[in-house]
C-alpha cells in the first residue's frame, strides 16, 4: 500500500481483532490506512440472521433470546449455537413452524465457539465424526477423491456433512468434486480432537497417496506434500515410535521438505524456503550426503528473506561440514558465501580475509567455477575498500574463468565490480559493463546480483554527470524489480529510506526504519537518517545521543561505507546545531572523502564551510574551501561543481566581492536542487540569502526573501517542526518576513 499510492487502488485487509491486539500499531502507523472495526451484531440484527437461517420470521423466542445473549453478536457463534440445537433435538421443524421441542434451560451451553463446534462433532454418528476427522488431515481444502482414498471404509457420503453445514462446496471448482471446510476454526476443532498417533499416522497415509498420485508434478504439489511429511515425522519423533516406523516417514520428510525449499526458492518465496531447508537439516543425519549443500542452500535463503546473520550462520556450518570430510571444493565456496555474507552484517575486515582464503583454498585444485566466484569475491571487497586497482586485476580474473567455465552468475557480478571501479576511475565503459552485467543477471533470474547492478549503476552514474531524475529513474527501475522478485533485504529498505528522505517524506523513512531488522551495514544508514528526522522534528536533545551508536559502527564499515555514513553523519550534527561535531567528524576522514564516490561527499563538504562559518572559525574554513576546490575524483558530478561553486562563493566573499558570491551560490542550489539534495541546497539558499541582505542593493531584500520561500515547502511537508522553528528565528534575525502556512510554534514537537 505504501508503494501504491500514485495509483487508483484500494486494498481491503481483513484481520482478526485478536491479531490487532497483538499488534496494536500495525493500522496506526500507515497514514494512508484507515482502521474500520467491525462491530457485533446487535440482538435485532442476530434475530434477523436466525430468521434467515431458518428461512422463517418466526424464530421461538426463547431460543433467539437465548442464542443472542450467548452469541454476544459473533455471527458463526450464532450459526454454530443454532445448528447445535437442531442436531441435538432441541429444535424440530414440524407442522410448518419451528419449535423449541424440550426446556432450553437445562441445556449445558457451550462458552465459547470452540466448544460449541466440539459439541456438535460430539454428537455426529461415527461414521460421519471419523469422516469429519480425517477430512480435517487432508486440509482447509479437500477433493473428494482424496478423502475415498484415505478412507475407503467411510460409511457416510460427505454430502451428509455438507447439508450440515460444517462442509461447502468449493466454488473454485465447477465439478462439485472439491469441497473445503465452512471455517478454519471448525477444521482446528476436528483436528484436534484426534489423538497424535491417528494424526502421525493419517499424516503419513495422505503424503503417500499425494506422492504416488502427482509423482509426474511433484514440484506444483511439492508445499503439500511437505506439509503431510513434516508432520507425520515431527509427531512420529514426539512419540518415539519405533526406528522401523520413523525411519521411512524421516526420509520422505526429509526429501519432501528439500524439494519444496528448492521451489519455493526459485518462486522467490524466500522464507518458506527458509522453513523447509532447515527442517530438512534438522531431520538429515550428520553423514547425510546433502547436508553442507542444504546448509548453503539455507543461507541463500535467509538472505533472500533479509536475516543476513543467519545466512551467516548456516554458511559457516556449511563450511565446517565440508572441511570434516576433506571436501576442500565445497569449503571454497562456503568461504566464498562467509565472505559476502559477513561482509553485509558489517564484518568487513573478516569477510576480505575469508575471501581471500577461499582463493587460497580452490586454486591447487585448478581452474573451476567455485574459483572464478572467489575471485569475484575478493574483486568485489576490494571495491568496496577503494582498492581499485586490486578490483580491476581479481574482477578481469573473475571474468574470464567464469566465462570459460559457464560460470554466468559469477561473470554478471564481476562485470558488475568491474564496472563499478571503472565509474570511481571516470572510465567511459563503466556505465556500458554495469548494465551487461545487470542485464545478464536479470535474463537468468539472478535476483541478488541483479539489484546490485541496479544499486551500482544508481552510485556511478553521478560520475558522469547524470542528472537527479535519471538516476531517481534508475531507483524505481531497481525498486519495481525488488517488488517483482520479493526481494527485500536491508540494502533495498535502506535504499527505498534514501529516495523517500529526498522527496520529504519522512514518515515512510521512519517506517522503513521500523521494517528493517538492525543486522546489516546498512543498519548504520538507516539510524542517521531517523536521527537526522528527529533532529529537524525534535531538535538536538533527542537526535544526538541517537549518534553513539553510528559512530562506534564506523570503524568496522568498508572505505565506501565509512565515506557515506560519514557524510550522513555530518548533515545530522550540523542540522542539529552542533557545528563542532560536524567539523571534527570530517576533519578526521577527509582523506577517505577526498576519493569521492557519492553525491553525498560533496554535501558533505559544504556541510563542512557552513560549521566553519557558524564557528567563525576562519582556519577551517580556509582548510575546507581548499579541499572543496581541489581536483578529487568524481569531478564532473553535478552536485561536485555545486560544491565547488559555494567554496568559490566563500572565497569571493572573504576578498570583499558579493557579486560573484551570490551568482554562484544561486548555481550551488540549483544543482543540489538537481540532485535531489534538500539539506545542500538548503544551506547554500540560506547562506545567498545572508549575502543579498549584507549587499542591500535594489531587489536584494525581495529576492532574500524568495530564497526563504524556496527553503520552506521541503521542510513543511517533511514536518520538520523543530527546523521550522529554527529557520524562523533566523529569517526574524536578518528581517525576512516568515510564512507561517502549515507552521506554528505550538505543533513543534519532541520527535516522533
Amino acid at each position: 500500500a505504501d508503494r501504491s499510492s500514485a495509483v487508483p487502488v484500494l486494498l481491503v485487509c481483513v484481520a482478526r481483532a485478536e491479531r490487532l491486539e497483538r499488534s496494536p500499531s500495525w493500522a496506526a502507523s500507515r497514514s494512508n490506512a484507515s482502521l474500520v472495526h467491525l462491530e457485533p451484531l446487535e440482538e435485532a440484527d442476530t434475530r434477523t440472521l436466525l430468521s434467515g437461517l431458518l428461512a422463517t420470521a418466526d424464530v421461538p423466542p426463547p431460543v433467539a433470546s437465548l442464542i443472542a445473549e450467548r452469541s454476544a453478536g459473533n455471527p458463526l457463534f450464532c450459526e454454530e449455537f443454532l445448528r447445535m440445537l437442531i442436531d441435538a433435538g432441541h429444535l424440530e421443524f414440524a407442522d410448518g413452524r419451528w419449535k423449541a421441542t424440550r426446556s432450553l434451560g437445562d441445556l449445558p451451553l457451550p462458552e465459547s465457539i470452540q466448544s460449541i463446534v466440539a459439541a456438535r462433532l460430539d454428537g455426529l454418528p461415527p461414521t460421519e465424526k471419523i469422516t469429519f476427522q480425517r477430512a480435517s488431515v487432508i486440509g482447509e481444502h479437500f477433493a473428494l477423491d482424496e478423502l475415498l482414498a484415505l478412507d475407503g471404509e467411510m460409511g457416510v457420503a460427505p454430502e451428509a456433512l455438507v447439508r450440515k453445514g460444517l462442509f461447502v462446496a468449493d466454488r473454485d471448482d465447477p465439478s462439485g468434486r472439491s469441497l473445503r471446510f465452512k471455517h478454519l476454526l471448525i477444521r482446528d476443532v476436528a483436528y484436534g480432537s484426534l489423538s497424535k498417533a491417528d494424526r502421525a499416522t493419517l499424516h503419513d497415509r495422505v503424503g503417500a497417496l499425494l506422492e504416488a498420485g502427482k509423482a509426474d508434478r511433484r514440484d506444483e504439489f511439492s508445499e503439500l506434500l511437505a506439509y503431510h511429511a513434516a508432520q507425520s515425522y515431527l509427531l512420529s519423533r514426539e512419540l518415539r515410535l519405533e526406528p522401523e516406523t520413523l525411519a521411512p516417514r524421516s526420509a520422505r520428510a526429509l526429501r519432501c521438505s528439500t524439494l519444496a525449499g528448492d521451489r519455493a526458492l526459485a518462486l522467490y518465496a524466500a522464507e518458506q524456503a527458509v522453513g523447509h531447508y532447515a527442517l530438512a537439516i534438522e531431520i538429515a543425519r550428520e553423514d547425510e550426503p546433502l547436508l553442507g549443500e542444504l546448509q548453503l542452500r539455507l543461507a541463500e535463503a535467509a538472505f533472500l528473506a533479509g536475516t543476513a546473520r543467519r545466512a551467516l550462520r548456516a554458511a559457516e556450518e556449511a563450511r565446517r561440514w565440508f572441511e570434516k570430510r576433506g571436501d576442500l571444493r565445497g569449503a571454497g565456496l562456503a568461504l566464498t558465501r562467509v565472505a559476502s555474507y559477513r561482509w553485509f552484517v558489517g564484518e568487513t575486515s573478516g569477510a576480505r580475509e575469508a575471501a581471500e582464503d577461499a582463493a587460497r583454498l580452490l586454486e591447487p585444485l585448478g581452474r573451476s567455477q567455485e574459483l572464478a566466484g572467489a575471485y569475484a569475491q575478493v574483486a568485489r571487497l576490494a571495491y568496496l575498500d577503494v582498492d581499485l586497482s586490486v578490483a580491476a586485476e581479481w574482477g578481469q580474473r573473475a571474468v574470464d574463468m567464469a566465462r570459460e567455465q559457464m560460470a554466468l552468475g559469477v561473470e554478471a557480478d564481476s562485470l558488475i565490480t568491474l564496472g563499478s571501479a571503472e565509474g570511481v576511475l571516470g572510465r567511459t565503459q563503466s556505465v556500458a559493463r554495469l548494465r551487461e552485467g545487470t542485464d545478464l543477471a536479470s535474463a537468468h533470474d539472478m535476483v541478488e546480483t541483479a539489484m546490485r547492478g541496479l544499486h551500482n549503476l544508481v552510485v556511478t552514474l553521478p560520475a558522469f554527470g547524470s542528472s537527479g531524475a535519471e538516476t531517481r529513474r534508475v531507483y524505481e527501475e531497481m525498486f519495481a524489480y525488488a517488488r517483482r522478485h520479493r526481494f527485500r533485504t536491508e540494502f533495498v529498505i535502506a535504499d527505498e529510506a534514501g529516495y523517500a528522505f529526498a522527496g520529504g517524506d519522512w514518515d515512510t523513512v521512519l517506517s522503513l526504519v521500523r521494517e528493517a531488522r538492525g543486522e546489516s551495514v546498512w543498519t548504520t544508514q538507516l539510524q542517521l537518517g531517523e536521527a537526522f528526522i528527529i533532529a529537524g522534528r525534535g531538535g538536538p536533545d533527542r537526535s544526538l545521543p541517537l549518534l553513539d551508536a553510528p559512530r562506534r559502527a564506523l570503524d568496522e564499515l568498508s572505505v565506501s561505507h565509512k565515506i557515506f555514513v560519514a557524510s550522513i553523519l555530518a548533515r545530522v550534527t550540523l542540522l542539529a546545531g552542533d557545528a563542532r561535531a560536524t567539523l571534527e567528524n570530517l576533519d578526521s576522514i577527509a582523506a577517505d572523502l577526498g576519493k569521492g564516490l557519492y553525491p553525498e561527499v560533496d554535501e558533505a563538504a559544504v556541510c563542512a564551510l557552513a560549521a566553519a562559518i557558524a564557528q567563525e572559525d576562519s582556519v577551517a574554513l580556509d582548510r575546507w574551501i581548499k579541499f572543496a576546490l581541489a581536483d578529487h575524483a568524481g569531478a564532473r558530478r553535478v552536485t561536485a561543481r555545486a560544491r565547488r561553486d559555494f567554496a568559490q562563493a566563500e572565497r569571493a566573499a572573504s576578498e570583499g566581492d558579493l557579486d560573484p558570491s551570490i551568482l554562484l551560490l544561486g548555481e550551488s542550489a540549483e544543482l543540489f536542487r538537481q540532485s535531489f539534495l534538500p539539506f545542500g541546497e538548503t544551506l547554500a539558499r540560506r547562506r545567498r540569502a545572508e549575502f543579498l541582505l549584507r549587499r542591500d542593493g535594489v531587489g536584494d531584500r525581495e529576492s532574500a526573501q524568495a530564497e526563504l520561500a524556496a527553503i520552506l515547502p521541503y521542510w513543511r511537508k517533511a514536518k520538520a517542526t523543530w527546523y521550522l522553528g529554527q529557520l524562523e528565528r533566523w529569517a526574524a534575525n536578518h528581517g525576512l518576513a516568515f510564512s507561517r502556512e502549515g507552521f506554528s510554534a505550538d505543533s513543534i514537537v519532541a520527535g516522533p
